[in-house]
């Protein structure tokens, strides 16, 4: 941070009146970035300078939303991208196979047992049993 000169901030001293015609120049002038001449002019500069960086911020603000758009179009379609992929549709698919061989494992023991009490009305105790392996099979 700069260090301000000390002049800045006392107050003024009377000026010799002789001089009056030449430009005067403060300590102010020669560290501001912009001098105006006359307070209007520096009031015209503000201003301006307000205007110019409304203008900078909104133009910011369009960019920014702009590249947050763009952003999430890009996103979105890489989401789709991927989920349209075999991989992710996978575990759906596993899932509907093992409710398949669910479904025929229910289906296989459905049919031992018919046969097994099919069989426990026609057999003795130990053919039963030893048909029971038949079953897991």
């Amino acid at each position: 941070m700069k260090k301000s000169s000390p002049a800045l901030f006392s107050p003024p001293k009377s000026r010799d009146l002789r001089r009056r015609h030449e430009t005067d120049f403060t300590i102010a002038d020669f560290v501001a970035d912009v001098r105006a001449s006359t307070p209007s002019a520096a009031a015209e500069l503000v201003v301006q300078t307000r205007r110019e960086f409304d203008k900078h911020i909104a133009e910011l603000r369009g960019a920014l939303a702009e590249q947050m758009r763009y952003r999430i179009l890009v996103l979105s379609r890489r989401i789709h991208e991927l989920s349209a992929r075999r991989g992710f549709r996978r575990p759906l698919d596993l899932l509907r196979q093992q409710r398949q061989r669910g479904d025929e494992m229910t289906s296989r023991l459905a049919l031992g047992l018919r046969r097994a009490s099919s069989n426990r009305a026609n057999a003795s105790p130990p053919r039963i049993c030893a048909s029971l392996p038949s079953i897991f099979a």
